[in-house]
């Protein structure tokens, strides 16, 4: 019955590769076998736990989504541990390498890929291939940053200081030692514990063999502390042996040894048990106890076989560096491109730059140009201002000229004046503009003029336009566009006054009415010609 469920369940997985079903299902089943997987490793059914997250981990492929690709990376892992706790280190590295894959190709999950490069780490370090697993730990490190999980971090900073210590970098292996010993950890009995440990792989790197003891003695008292694993007991054994063997010791070595094989045993360390195999064997031929010596390398040889394959781990390890050999390909590919593309951009700024340059020169060759315009505008509106100014003195127009004679009697006809009446009433009206500030009320009316001129609107509007050729309204507008020339001109007075005080001063009600009446009238702004004023009173 269970072959049954287990070959249901890798059925299922290959389906799940092969079929196509809509994103939502497929996660929906991922899930399920997850949960199934999780249940079946907490009752210790680690056959059904392997079926279900292989199911999981051969279902990806291309194109998944973040949190498909996060399944398969977890079930990855999970099978890693799952493997490494049976002494496959082969099939648990080849796990770890898959889930490293799948989320770098998805979703760069800073806590999964923590836990996976940990475990690559551990199997290198398992097969003495000390740089790689320094490689491994460094690059988890990072990871394990980001989660802020400081217990996971511990693990990381202790395994490095080892590494440092195997490849004989004692001043990093020192700060890596420090730095673990400075986390913020609950369980101090375990801190303490490392930092006991490493201080006695490197002092025993530094050749100082009795203080290297005494740190491994140190560590045997905290891993006996209650709630302590008994592998941290096996660790301590399996270190402080070797310092009584350097210094041929061999009986305290054997000590130490047989504690470490027993205790191994007893909880199934299997990696655990091949070392102390090796080493017992070694040992008892240096002590001449042939007969154990031989019995313990038939145990190392049986053992060792059947977990430590080494043809199998140079494959994986193989196909590993392929997969990183790509990934670095890849980064050089995306610099490269990276940088042609800086170049274009790089190409395109100065390119624009030049072109900016070059128009704000051309600009600034226009704007003194203009500015000279504006200039020789402003002194005629001065100009005008005085001929406005000795005409008033005058007080006479062209209606008073003889020439003029004939046209105005067609006018009269046009008004039904006589010439006398016409002149007369002309008079008035230019007498109360020119005399007067009337027209600065914004409701100045054609009636209100009439009557000041003491006639009616029809001869006052017909008067006007036979005239000036324009209606009352540009009449009257014109008469303030001359009084706030004036005032803009006389920085004295008016200097703090705003465009829109000016204008509201003059009778205009609205300022953007004003200043297009201004502009039509003097050729520019008032802003501009009240700007000019004060430039050139400084």
């Amino acid at each position: 019955m269970r072959q049954l469920v287990l070959f249901s369940l890798l059925l299922l997985g290959t389906l799940i590769s092969k079929a196509q079903p809509d994103s939502s299902n497929e996660h929906s089943i991922k899930q399920k076998l997850i949960n199934k997987a999780d249940s079946a490793l907490n009752v210790s059914d680690t056959a059904l736990a392997k079926a279900s997250y292989s199911s999981v981990l051969n279902s990806y492929k291309n194109g998944l989504t973040i949190d498909e690709g996060n399944l398969c990376g977890y079930a990855a892992l999970k099978l890693s541990k799952i493997y490494f706790g049976e002494g496959n280190y082969n099939l648990s590295l080849d796990a770890s390498i898959k889930g490293i894959k799948i989320i770098e190709s998805t979703d760069y999950n800073a806590d999964l890929l923590s836990n996976l490069y940990l475990n690559a780490g551990n199997i290198y370090s398992v097969f003495e291939d000390h740089e790689k697993g320094f490689i491994y730990y460094n690059e988890g490190l990072e990871y394990v940053r980001q989660t802020k999980n400081v217990e996971l971090e511990s693990f990381f900073l202790n395994n490095l200081t080892a590494m440092c210590c195997y490849t004989k970098d004692i001043p990093q292996a020192k700060v890596y030692n420090n730095m673990a010993k400075e986390l913020p950890l609950k369980d101090t009995i375990k801190q303490l514990y490392y930092y006991s440990l490493n201080n006695g792989f490197i002092t025993l790197a530094e050749d100082k063999l009795q203080q290297a003891i005494l740190h491994y003695k140190t560590s045997i008292e905290y891993a006996l502390k209650p709630g302590m694993s008994p592998k941290f007991l096996a660790a301590s054994y399996s270190e402080i042996y070797k310092i009584y063997e350097e210094t041929n010791e061999l009986d305290s070595a054997i000590y130490y040894l047989e504690k470490y094989r027993v205790l191994s045993e007893k909880e199934q360390y299997t990696y655990m048990q091949v070392d102390s195999y090796k080493t017992l064997s070694r040992l008892y031929n240096k002590t001449n106890q042939r007969d154990k010596a031989l019995s313990y390398q038939e145990k190392y040889v049986l053992l060792a076989d059947s977990m430590m394959n080494n043809r199998e781990f140079n494959r994986i390890r193989s196909k590993q560096s392929a997969y990183e050999k790509d990934k670095s390909n890849s980064y050089i590919n995306e610099l490269t491109t990276t940088i042609s593309e800086q170049k274009l951009i790089l190409t395109i700024i100065i390119s624009f730059l030049i072109i900016l340059i070059t128009l704000s020169v051309l600009l600034l060759i226009q704007k003194r140009k203009l500015q000279g315009a504006y200039h020789d505008i402003f002194e005629r509106n001065k100009e005008l201002i005085n001929i406005e100014e000795k005409y008033l003195k005058a007080n006479k127009i062209i209606l008073g000229l003889k020439e003029h004679g004939r046209d105005i009697e067609d006018q009269n006809k046009t008004t039904g004046l006589k010439e006398e009446q016409r002149n007369a009433l002309l008079h008035k009206i230019n007498h109360i503009m020119e005399t007067s500030s009337y027209y600065c009320n914004p409701d100045f009316s054609l009636a209100e003029l009439a009557n000041l001129v003491q006639s009616n609107t029809k001869y006052v509007s017909q008067i006007i336009n036979e005239t000036y050729n324009v209606n009352f309204r540009t009449f009257i507008n014109e008469y303030r566009i001359k009084l706030s020339r004036k005032r803009l001109i006389d920085t004295q007075n008016y200097g703090n006054y705003t465009i829109k005080a000016i204008a509201e001063s003059v009778g205009f009600k609205s300022q953007s009415n004003f200043i297009l009446s201004f502009k039509k009238t003097t050729g520019i702004t008032p802003s501009l010609y009240q700007n000019m004023a004060q430039k050139e009173k400084k």
